[in-house]
């Protein structure tokens, strides 16, 4: 589920792995809970903040089940039952979390909620409950992140996430896993340039930014003359190394190759043996 790359059964997989990286493959639609960092996760103990990720598929649910921990009273029918749903309708995803069912030691009736949407594309709009509501988009880990700041438990809540196509997920499939080790590779690259700063991946997920756009931009970059400094064109920042953009990690290409006779600039890679414009000999 980290690399987003679709499998079908019925076959023996090799799987190539950072040491970093643990294996784990879901079934498509799957949604799991976990709790933020730094929380109590693990158990079956009230979540006072659950976090629910969604994978890529047509329709999945999960039904998340809390007590208090700590005692039998679960043996008495004291705990909580909460279902989660979700599926496609057309560029649509319904996304339904029910009114929670039962009761135990500890429960809350409103807390926040955080839905995450690993392997989709950005959305258009999101909308709880008929209301349009804020969301934010990791293009480093390809996920949506949808936050419920304080919900009524017993009331659950019906989201609308609208998408710029139907298929809202099958154009970043493998894509999840080849950022990351890019991010991975752009910072040991870095940090060799004496550069000690770590690629935050937005700047690559630039392809992410039209739905029917699934290949990176391609990376040049304009020297900014006498500063030392160069603009990048994939991101638009300035940066100081003569290697890599300092903040989304493209490379940088040679200087573009300006005619001396009317002005014309080239990329370097592309420069013609005479200009195209006034066809005096390029230098």
């Amino acid at each position: 589920m980290e690399t987003g790359i679709f499998l079908t059964g019925g076959q023996k997989v090799a799987f190539r792995r950072l040491y970093s990286d643990l294996p784990c493959l879901v079934r498509p639609g799957t949604v799991l809970a976990e709790a933020p960092e730094g929380e109590r996760a693990g158990t079956s103990a009230v979540l006072p903040h659950p976090v629910f990720v969604i994978y890529p598929g047509p329709k999945g649910e999960y039904e998340l089940y809390e007590d208090d921990g700590s005692s039998v009273a679960y043996e008495r029918g004291e705990c909580v039952r909460t279902r989660i749903r979700h599926w496609s309708e057309g560029h649509l995803r319904i996304v339904e979390i029910a009114p929670a069912e039962g009761s135990c030691e500890g429960w809350q009736e409103e807390r926040p909620v955080t839905l995450k949407l690993c392997g989709y594309v950005p959305p258009v709009s999101v909308k709880a409950d008929g209301k349009e509501i804020p969301w934010s988009y990791d293009g480093g880990e390809l996920t949506c992140s949808i936050s419920l700041p304080l919900m009524k438990t017993r009331e659950g809540v019906r989201l609308e996430i609208e998408f710029a196509e139907e298929d809202e997920y099958a154009s970043l499939a493998g894509w999840r896993g080849a950022v990351r080790r890019l991010r991975l590779l752009a910072d040991i690259l870095m940090r060799r340039d004496d550069r000690f700063r770590v690629w935050d991946g937005d700047g690559m997920m630039n392809k992410v930014r039209s739905s029917d756009d699934a290949s990176p931009k391609p990376a040049s970059a304009t020297p900014t003359k006498g500063s030392g400094t160069w603009i990048c064109r994939s991101c638009g920042n300035e940066s100081r190394s003569k290697k890599f953009c300092e903040n989304c990690g493209a490379i940088k290409p040679s200087e573009d190759a300006v005619c001396a006779g009317c002005g014309k600039t080239y990329v370097a890679e592309k420069k013609p043996k005479f200009c195209e414009n006034c066809g005096k000999p390029m230098s």
